[in-house]
């Protein structure tokens, strides 16, 4: 198996880094919740234009749409607010636990390079989980929304079709209607095709299609006619299958308790209309009840307790040892934004590095920052200001500030702690040179 490339790792970190930092407010999953609302206010026009149009059953459509805005979006938005609040709150602290051991990679520690690419990931998965919870406390009332617009587009179509309907209204104006094929013989051709209407007392079908023409594009001769007109408490059964290849073709079936125009009607809805949704209508509408019912709000309280638990185990760069010490302080001033906040953050890091040596920092007192950690403030300030071509590595610059002996002006200016760094430079030569035998003959 390949070595993963460190440079290939070290800008995917860097990549992953700002996207997963930009994201762990959850702000960007806002507009989902924004574009709900506003697809949901505009059925309010879509109703408004039906019942305009003569639509007769518009009070209990009102109903539904106003059932979506105060139950199902009401839901969604409470949901949404609990989650976004806690899962935000949540990622944010564990990239905060996270920012020292990958600023430390992004400056060029190698040693931290692997951990920060795991406490990244493992934050991306938890950012993952947020987003689908926020996308399934939308769902309920995106389904239902998506049902309600559907069905009131095939309303509209219903009406159209209904204004140049050819028998006796007297059935009643339709509840919905569809393109559909009465099959009684099974040879496409030789079945006719038409409209099926279904009122709050009949379902009708409507012959309406043209008929002879040449080589089935043009001419031909409109045909339009009812076939029947049924009572709906003349229908003792209704049942949907999927029939022809692949299930492809919607198909009804009526049990019908007087046998006209026969005992069973088997027809194939067409269109957009599902074989089911119409065997619910017909049943619905049998029970005087409105034919549409929207889904379940599934208005349930999300589960936060996976917000809540330990946080992970995310090692820091003085874990890791001088190296990851050194690689901390490099990325911290890599990446501070002016000469004062590279040396605190240089002054701070010097006190992970005395607890790397098991240094006490009790007796430090009240200390102004290190003369060495000015030093390498000041050199990787410079190394930031420059042009791309004159940079040079920051993890470099730290070994070189290390190497660097204090001046007594240093020690007695920071109490020390520039002598510090220069015996933590002392111990790194020590442990890199090749050691003496031992007196005694021991090896």
């Amino acid at each position: 198996m390949s070595t993963p490339d460190p440079q290939a790792q070290l800008e995917q970190l860097k990549a992953d880094h700002k996207r997963i930092t930009e994201a762990v407010n959850l702000r960007h999953k806002q507009s989902a919740l924004t574009s709900l609302e506003s697809q949901i206010s505009v059925l309010g026009a879509a109703r408004e234009k039906l019942a305009d149009a003569g639509y007769i059953h518009n009070i209990p459509l009102t109903s539904l749409a106003n059932a979506l805005t105060a139950q199902h979006f009401a839901n969604a938005k409470t949901h949404f607010a609990q989650i976004s609040a806690t899962a935000s709150v949540r990622l944010a602290a564990e990239l905060a636990q996270a920012t020292p051991i990958i600023t430390s990679a992004l400056g060029g520690n190698r040693v931290a390079l692997d951990p920060a690419v795991e406490a990244l990931s493992g934050i991306d998965s938890r950012l993952s989980l947020a987003e689908e919870q926020l996308d399934e406390a939308l769902k309920p009332t995106s389904d239902a929304r998506y049902a309600l617009d559907s069905f009131i587009r095939q309303l509209s179509w219903s009406q159209e079709e209904w204004s140049e309907f050819s028998g006796d209204k007297s059935v009643g104006a339709p509840l919905v209607a569809c393109e559909a094929e009465w099959i009684q013989t099974g040879r496409g051709g030789d079945d006719p095709d038409g409209v099926l209407y279904l009122t709050a007392t009949h379902l009708v079908f409507e012959q309406k299609e043209k008929k002879g023409k040449t080589l089935g594009m043009f001419g031909g001769k409109v045909v339009q006619s009812v076939k029947w007109a049924i009572t709906l408490g003349s229908i003792s059964g209704v049942r949907a299958k999927n029939e022809g290849m692949f299930g492809g073709k919607d198909v009804l079936f009526l049990d019908l308790a007087d046998g006209d125009p026969a005992p069973e009607v088997k027809l194939e809805v067409k269109g957009s209309a599902d074989n089911k949704a119409w065997a619910d209508y017909i049943s619905r509408a049998q029970a005087g009840e409105y034919i549409l019912q929207l889904p379940e709000d599934g208005g349930h309280a999300p589960d936060l307790s996976v917000w809540e638990g330990e946080m992970p185990d995310i090692p820091t760069p003085a874990a890791l040892g001088i190296a990851g010490a050194a690689g901390m302080m490099a990325g911290f001033l890599n990446q501070a934004k002016d000469k004062a906040a590279a040396e605190a953050a240089a002054d701070a890091v010097a006190a992970h590095m005395r607890s790397v040596l098991g240094a006490k920092d009790d007796d430090k007192g009240d200390e102004k920052p290190s003369g060495g950690a000015k030093g390498m403030a000041a050199a990787l300030q410079s190394q930031r200001d420059a042009d791309d071509d004159e940079k040079v590595d920051g993890m470099s610059k730290a070994k070189a500030a290390f190497a660097e002996k204090p001046s007594k002006h240093d020690d007695e200016d920071d109490g020390g702690k520039a002598g510090f760094l220069g015996k933590l430079a002392q111990k790194s030569d020590d442990d890199d040179a090749p050691k003496k035998p031992m007196k005694g003959g021991d090896k």
